[in-house]
């Protein structure tokens, strides 16, 4: 009797640790940002031409992703 009592013990333990850890949890969400590309080479551009480029991104991540800025390299 008290092996089974251990057994179920153990067996509810580690299934509850089974699946805290492999669901997603709100401890270790976060936002996560993926580039369609992270580089546009317009090549030569001559003085006074406009140029354009885009990217697109994701949030891959569970939380939400929040640009508070963006600054041109």
């Amino acid at each position: 009797m008290k092996r089974l009592c251990l057994f179920q013990g153990v067996l509810i333990i580690s299934i509850s640790l089974l699946s805290f850890f492999h669901s997603p949890s709100p401890l270790f969400a976060q936002p996560a940002i993926s580039l369609d590309r992270e580089i546009i080479n317009f090549g030569k551009v001559a003085a006074g031409s406009n140029v354009q480029g885009s990217f697109t991104f994701r949030n891959t991540g569970d939380e939400p992703l929040v640009i508070e800025r963006l600054k041109p390299g």
